[in-house]
């Protein structure tokens, strides 16, 4: 009886403990991962509200491109922030357009230091490089997800283009959508603006 009772009664727990340890998914590691990155993004993306970041898209000319912290238009922050989550747009952008120059048709001069700067060019780089899911929160609200990148449109369709890019916030909004974190100026905000105007894209860059 002791032995059933007690050595045996170890071994069965010692190896209940063994298979709890080796049946774990791997991917709650690789979730735990990407929400480790996600809220890298959100941290940077909401830096640029904190600060009041001033909406300014012209060219710079010297360095990489990248204007002074306190301005940015909506693809300076996307891209801000998708850098603290590890993802390099600028530099994943520049390649992509340089092997695949005919996907990339608003491109007429190939220049690294604008081209990530231009919502046209980031609505063609995520639709070739990330999860493409549904586009109108009114019906699919929960395919909406922290980190997300949304691209917008500013005119009337089959003829418009992308305009706009914001990141899909944690936070959500009185009418139960996820608020956005952009800058269509005069600053950068975080606001309940998923559903202002027609959406083109909605992605999921880091997963």
């Amino acid at each position: 009886m002791s032995l059933r009772n007690g050595t045996v009664v170890r071994v069965a727990a010692a190896l209940g403990a063994l298979v709890l340890f080796t049946s774990t998914p791997r991917p709650v590691a690789a979730d735990e991962a990407a929400s480790a990155q996600i809220a890298k993004v959100l941290v940077r993306a909401r830096d640029e509200v904190r600060t009041k970041v001033v909406y300014d898209r012209r060219y710079v000319a010297r360095g990489s491109g990248a204007p002074q912290s306190s301005r940015g238009a909506c693809t300076d922050l996307v891209v801000r922030a998708l850098a603290a989550g590890g993802l390099d747009v600028q530099t994943r952008l520049e390649n992509d357009a340089l092997a695949t120059p005919a996907a990339y048709t608003s491109i007429t001069s190939r220049d690294g230091r604008i081209d990530h700067r231009r919502a046209t060019n980031l609505f063609v780089y995520f639709t070739r490089n990330s999860r493409k899911l549904p586009r109108d929160p009114r019906k699919d609200v929960a395919t909406f997800r922290a980190g997300d990148v949304v691209v917008w449109t500013y005119g009337a369709c089959p003829e418009c283009k992308a305009d706009h890019v914001g990141i899909v916030s944690d936070t959500i909004g009185t009418r139960g959508m996820p608020l956005v974190i952009h800058n269509a100026g005069p600053f950068a905000s975080e606001e309940d603006a998923i559903d202002a105007w027609p959406i083109l894209g909605h992605f999921r860059p880091l997963e």
